[in-house]
């Protein structure tokens, strides 16, 4: 196997009108709106967005927004809203509707769906298309390209709603607004306190307790956890490519997770989640080139490190793939590096770390123009 730690090293930002959301195991970047009605801005917590030309939002941000009522069966995935002596039933994934009991079909771009969102962090929400509710419910949309802002004109001037005021409290509520952050401040970012800064190397404390109690294990007995037996290498010819037999294997590796959130970038977003879009986005680019993709975590949860080691071993996987995006102690740190494991300091590699480290390096510079911060060897 050929691995790799991959480490991007910047400020994390996400483009502004753009959301990364995730669809039937398919990701997607695309356009963020913002909403309005009767001149008043809507707030929501969850980006409302553009997919093939309908606008879809998260059904609790637009049913309060109307002062509608929304009933949910998680059983069969049903959604009836109701305002004004109107009904409309949806489900999700169906093109069958109902208004006031009559059946209609859907057009199939503005079916019901769930989507996980990463960012202000992982969660599934149920979003519903905009235009379809609003004017169901007798409203007008209208929508102005050039500020991504959909209006909802209702005829009314909308005042301070209780069920507004009940939408900005559970946002406040959501994001800890009021709360003390405790975290130390680190050149523009935060860390909680689960995490340790030293020399060039910022690693957290969940992996350095795991790398702690590895280090005090024999070699033969730390690999036999990992699935590798030692003994099999004893004989191992070092080559400059790797070779396979069929379809090549990559496993992706998306750092941190679960209690490991790792940093914490300005905006509170954890390192963790911008990890798992990452791997998101490269898996379905791998795919579509025709390699198989495996994910050491396709969820927000923490894996030990020697079980994704364990992972990638079992699978035979050519190529082993860890995204971070790391903290730093001066504020005008940036760029991209990669790390890697040399094969003379790794008695199971078979073939020679750098040429791949720094094809890889070198294209990502190439496509990015970011600051290169070179290839080094990972000594944790």
């Amino acid at each position: 196997m050929l691995g790799l730690l991959l480490v991007f090293v910047v400020i994390p930002k996400t483009s502004l009108g753009k959301v990364v959301i995730k669809l039937e195991e398919k990701s997607y970047t695309t356009r963020s709106v913002d909403l309005q009605m009767d001149g008043q801005k809507i707030d929501t917590e969850f980006a409302p967005y553009i997919l093939k030309g309908r606008t879809f939002v998260p059904i609790r941000d637009l049913t309060e927004a109307l002062g509608a009522k929304v009933k949910w069966d998680q059983k069969t995935k049903a959604i009836e809203i109701s305002m004004n002596k109107k009904e409309i039933k949806l489900k999700i994934d169906s093109n069958i509707c109902y208004v006031d009991g009559k059946k209609t079909k859907l057009d199939e771009n503005i079916i019901p769906k769930l989507t996980s969102y990463f960012e202000p962090r992982m969660e599934q929400k149920t979003v519903v298309p905009l235009r379809f509710i609003s004017e169901t419910f007798g409203y007008k949309v209208d929508f102005r390209s050039a500020d991504d802002l959909v209006m909802i004109e209702t005829g009314e001037k909308l005042s301070k709603s209780k069920a507004k005021d009940k939408l900005n409290e559970d946002i406040a509520s959501k994001n800890g607004e009021g709360e003390k952050d405790e975290g130390p401040e680190i050149s523009g970012f935060k860390s909680d306190e689960s995490y340790l800064i030293g020399g060039n190397t910022f690693i957290s404390n969940n992996e350095r307790n795991e790398i702690k109690k590895t280090q005090k294990k024999s070699l033969k007995k730390y690999y036999e956890e990992a699935g590798i037996d030692l003994d099999e290498f004893k004989d191992r010819k070092i080559t400059k490519k790797f070779k396979s037999d069929g379809q090549i294997t990559i496993v992706l590796d998306a750092g941190h997770g679960g209690k490991d959130s790792g940093g914490v970038a300005e905006g509170r977003v954890p390192e963790k989640e911008l990890t798992i879009r990452t791997v998101f986005i490269l898996q379905d680019m791998l795919k579509d080139r025709g390699y198989e993709v495996i994910l050491t975590r396709d969820r927000d949860e923490y894996i030990k490190l020697m079980d994704r080691a364990g992972l990638s071993n079992d699978k035979n996987a050519e190529l082993f793939l860890s995204i971070h995006y790391n903290l730093a102690s001066s504020k005008t740190a940036s760029g991209i590096e990669v790390l890697y494991a040399d094969e003379k300091q790794v008695p199971i590699k078979t073939v020679e770390q750098r040429h791949f480290a720094r094809a890889l390096q070198r294209a990502l510079i190439d496509e990015t123009g970011t600051v290169d911060r070179g290839i080094k060897i990972d000594q944790i």
